[in-house]
């Protein structure tokens, strides 16, 4: 190439016509399970006697992972001291990474023996722990973690092999026992511990009293994203919404972009929508009145409201684009193609770049993967109801990226792991100052004025880009601070040889109306504690409260604690919900239908639980393989646990043993052709309940 980039001319013109144009990039992300056990990268001497701890443990992994790792058997015993051997990498489930130990070395130690001091019996744990922070690790048990369901304690029993004890030098009895823990690189770490001298926004508000009286209100509606008003093609509604049923309709004089509408109160959201003929919505945007505050009580009308209407779509839509300068708008890529995972084979774009899936409810989330010639790979956790750009990055500027920042075998190595890349906005303008952290031991780059890597800069320059480098695959979490204000957690897969963009859209002030409900009651409140995950702050909540609060990206996790009868809950979230439903699971309940069903409980696997209303449907969920034995439980409008394999209208879903990580929920209405997708993050202390719909 005539540009290529060379290490002794760092001109900013020839690497940004490599490396500038991932700017603009809409969070694609990518998804794969890496084994915990394929850690190790070189080769690993150990130094065991056959009568230590260290050995008997070691012995105990053949019993536990003998279906994937294979390692030789000679004279009656596991291994061989002294025996060097390398095992390959395995593939056992599309898109799933099982590396095992490679160049393992076992060498036997001098004939000398450590006593071990102890009045009880010692039990040894032949596994990691997993870290999840600010929360309480649960112990690891002696057993194969199958949940006894006679138990009231949800003990742990035995399962398939029975404790076995040894004894040490010293007469000391050891306890072996068998256990299994969940991949560390597909269990999030949100980084939950606080950060210095910044806070997190999350508090309850109330609405100005003065508000509560009819009134007439004014303002402008301003058209984004390319919306237009075509005449009798289109039409422009606006109302005032509560609870998710519409009060008052509007006036809108189209010509001068202006709107009237007289209200009963001022309370709720004010909506506008442009919408076809027909009733499809082209454009949406609202105006949460809870903000208006110091309202006169001599006045009866407030002017200068202001509701901008973004495009929107009752599809998936994806556009694919190419990395152009910042400057530029982004140009269509017509030889990208698109797949949903698990749902669509790839698929080419149109003339226009654009690849769209019907199918799909509007409210369904979803990854998609998006690739072309001589392009690093992109992926997206999208919203079916909003159209999206993705960026597809070049081989040379992703390229160009590595060579500024790495030298040696650093370079080769991180050519074949993931990238982080993305950029901060506010109000679709880049943020400086502002820092990002990956959770683990990842460095950020962030970009100086002539969009060069600084590694001098601790925040974010003018442009508001930042990356990271050699990022494992699995699934990330990352946050933001900024102006003081520590942001939730964005949570996301990374996967080799592929860049995840995350392009954060700071917003400080969302409001939305939380209640917390059991999910077998749901028209009573539970009281309950909760908080946005990745950050530390906990609100009590009792009942239907406006909460405020702050968020960065389209998605993040809102937990919720409802004390002893209940699980911890975990919810995700998309976008700035008017209503916010988090859901809470009785453990007497959850309890039941393990015994009723007889289903063995992993508890290195997650539990996922979910409701439909309107009709029978169907549920199924990626990411599972033959070995996480995982089972789904449907139920009916009260709870009990129906003999099929598919759902009534009313009742729901439980998936036992979910695989860890990021998956997706796929729902399949049996009277209806649209489904409905969510993506979840499975994790073992936790019950992931699916957000329906609350608007």
């Amino acid at each position: 190439m005539a540009h290529r980039y060379s290490r002794r001319k760092k001109t900013p013109y020839v690497f940004w016509s490599q490396l500038l144009a991932g700017s603009i990039v809409l969070f694609p992300l990518s998804m794969s399970r890496l084994d915990f056990r394929a850690v190790f990268s070189h080769g690993l001497s150990v130094a065991a006697h056959r009568a230590s701890p260290a050995y008997a443990a070691f012995e105990d992994i053949k019993e536990n992972y003998e279906d994937t790792l294979a390692l030789p058997d000679r004279s009656g015993e596991m291994i061989v001291l002294g025996e060097r051997f390398e095992l390959k990498s395995v593939e056992s489930f599309p898109r799933q990474r099982h590396i095992a130990l490679k160049g393992l070395t076992m060498k036997a130690p001098p004939p000398e023996v450590y006593p071990v001091r102890a009045e009880q019996p010692i039990l040894l744990a032949a596994q990691s722990a997993v870290r999840f922070p600010k929360r309480p690790v649960t112990p690891v048990p002696e057993s194969s973690y199958h949940v006894d369901p006679r138990d009231d304690a949800w003990s742990i029993s035995m399962a398939s092999s029975p404790r076995r004890t040894i004894t040490a030098a010293s007469g000391t009895p050891i306890l072996i026992a068998r256990g299994d823990m969940p991949s560390a690189a597909n269990t999030p770490n949100y980084i939950d511990e606080p950060s210095e001298t910044f806070v997190t926004n999350l508090s309850a508000v109330t609405g100005d009293p003065d508000a509560a009286r009819p009134m007439w209100l004014n303002g402008q509606i301003e058209m984004t994203g390319g919306l237009a008003f075509v005449g009798p093609e289109t039409q422009l509604l606006v109302k005032r919404v509560l609870n998710g049923a519409t009060q008052e309709s509007g006036r809108i004089w189209v010509t001068e972009g202006r709107f009237e509408i007289h209200v009963k109160k001022a309370t709720g959201y004010l909506v506008a929508e442009l919408f076809t003929r027909d009733g499809r919505v082209l454009g949406r945007g609202e105006l949460n009145l809870l903000h208006l505050r110091d309202i006169s009580t001599s006045e009866n009308r407030i002017n200068d409201l202001r509701i901008a209407l973004r495009p929107t779509t009752d599809t998936a839509s994806i556009r694919a684009v190419s990395d152009t300068m910042p400057v530029n708008a982004p140009a269509s890529l017509r030889q990208a193609r698109v797949e949903i995972e698990s749902y669509t084979e790839p698929t080419g774009v149109n003339d226009d770049g654009y690849f769209s899936e019907p199918s799909l409810d509007r409210d369904s989330t979803f990854v998609a993967r998006t690739s072309a010639p001589g392009k690093w790979s992109s992926l997206v956790v999208g919203q079916a109801g909003q159209p999206q750009d993705v960026r597809v990055l070049s081989n040379s500027l992703v390229e160009a990226l590595v060579q500024l920042n790495l030298e040696g075998t650093d370079r080769a190595e991180a050519m074949q792991m993931g990238i982080v890349w993305g950029q901060i906005q506010r109000d679709a303008k880049a943020v400086s100052g502002a820092q990002v952290e990956l959770a683990g031991e990842y460095q950020p780059i962030y970009f100086n004025d002539a969009f060069l890597p600084d590694k001098n800069m601790k925040a974010t320059g003018k442009n508001g880009l930042f990356a990271f480098l050699r990022v494992r695959p699995g699934v990330q979490a990352l946050r933001v601070k900024s102006s003081g204000l520590l942001y939730p957690a964005q949570v996301f897969p990374t996967e080799n040889k592929h860049v995840s963009y995350l392009e954060l859209e700071l917003r400080n002030k969302v409001v939305s109306q939380f209640r917390v409900l059991d999910v077998l009651a749901a028209d009573r409140p539970v009281q309950a504690r909760i908080r946005l995950v990745g950050t530390d702050k906990i609100l009590p909540l009792n009942g239907d409260q406006y909460v405020e609060y702050s968020v960065a990206g389209s998605g993040f996790m809102v937990e919720a604690e409802a004390g002893p009868e209940y699980e911890v809950s975990r919810t995700t979230l998309s976008g700035s919900p008017q209503r916010v439903h988090v859901p809470v699971v009785r453990r007497e309940w959850l309890r039941g239908l393990v015994m009723d069903t007889g289903i063995s409980v992993h508890p290195a696997h997650g539990i996922v639980v979910g409701f439909i209303d309107d009709q029978d449907f169907e549920v199924e969920m990626t990411g599972a393989v033959p070995q996480d034995q995982m089972s789904i439980v449907y139920f009916d409008a009260q709870g009990k646990p129906l003999p099929g394999k598919s759902g009534v209208a009313g009742g729901g879903f439980a998936i036992f043993n979910a695989p860890v990580g990021l998956q997706t929920v796929f729902v399949h209405p049996l009277q209806a052709r649209g489904n409905f997708s969510q993506v979840v993050v499975a994790e073992p202390e936790y019950v992931h309940v699916l957000a329906w719909p609350a608007n």
